[in-house]
C-alpha cells in the first residue's frame, strides 16, 4: 500500500495520510498542507472532528467533489457535509478499511483498520510509548479511552499511522504501553 504522509505547517504539526491508488485521504491538517500532490481524491475520511485534523476539508471537498466521513458525535460543530462513519467496513476503491469507534478523546473519534497489511490510521487515539490523545477537553473520557485501547489491543496491528508524529512499527506494543500508561495514572489518582 502507498501511504504518503502529509505534514501540517501549523502549530499542531498534524499528519494527513494520502493514499493515492485508492483515492483516498485520512485527516486533512488544520489546513496548512500543500495539497498540490492529492491529484485524485474520492474519500476523506476524518478520525475525529478537532480542528487540526478537519482544516482542510472544505478545500479539498470542494475541488474533488470527494465524500466525506465523519462519526456523527464529532459532526455537531462542523460546517461541512459529511457521511456518518459508524462501526462498519469502508470500500474504496479496493481498499477495505474497518471503522473502529474509539471514543476518549472525543466522543466521535474513529480508527481505520486495514487487516491485509495490519494498518492503523489512529487520530489522536494512541501514539508511540504510551503516550494517549489529550483528555482534558470537552467531550473527552479517560475510562472510554481506555475501553478503546482494549477494544484495539484486540486486533493484529503492526504499523500505528497517528494523527501527530511518525508511523510506529509493531503497533500492539504500543498499545499495550498505552493501555497500561492509562492505568498507572489511575492507580495513581487512588492514592493522592
Amino acid at each position: 500500500m502507498h501511504i504518503v504522509q502529509l505534514k501540517d505547517r501549523s502549530a499542531y504539526r498534524s499528519n494527513a495520510y494520502y493514499l493515492p491508488d485508492d483515492r483516498v485521504i485520512i485527516d486533512t491538517g488544520a489546513g496548512h498542507i500543500d495539497y498540490s500532490r492529492i491529484t485524485a481524491l474520492n474519500s476523506i475520511l476524518l478520525t475525529h472532528g478537532h480542528p487540526d485534523h478537519i482544516g482542510g476539508v472544505a478545500a479539498l471537498s470542494h475541488t474533488h467533489n470527494s465524500t466525506v466521513y465523519l462519526h456523527a458525535a464529532d459532526g455537531e460543530h462542523v460546517t461541512f457535509s459529511y457521511t456518518p462513519a459508524w462501526e462498519q467496513t469502508l470500500h474504496c476503491n479496493g481498499l477495505t478499511l474497518h471503522v473502529l469507534h474509539t471514543p476518549g478523546h472525543s466522543p466521535g473519534s474513529v480508527c481505520f483498520y486495514e487487516p491485509s497489511d495490519k494498518l492503523l490510521f489512529a487520530g489522536d487515539t494512541v501514539f508511540g510509548y504510551g503516550i494517549v490523545g489529550r483528555c482534558d477537553l470537552p467531550g473527552s473520557s479517560i475510562q472510554q479511552l481506555r475501553t478503546s485501547l482494549q477494544k484495539l489491543s484486540q486486533y493484529d496491528i503492526h504499523w500505528i499511522y497517528s494523527g501527530h508524529g511518525r508511523p510506529l512499527d509493531n503497533g500492539n506494543w504500543h498499545i499495550q504501553q498505552a493501555i497500561q500508561t492509562i492505568q498507572s495514572e489511575a492507580e495513581d489518582g487512588l492514592r493522592t
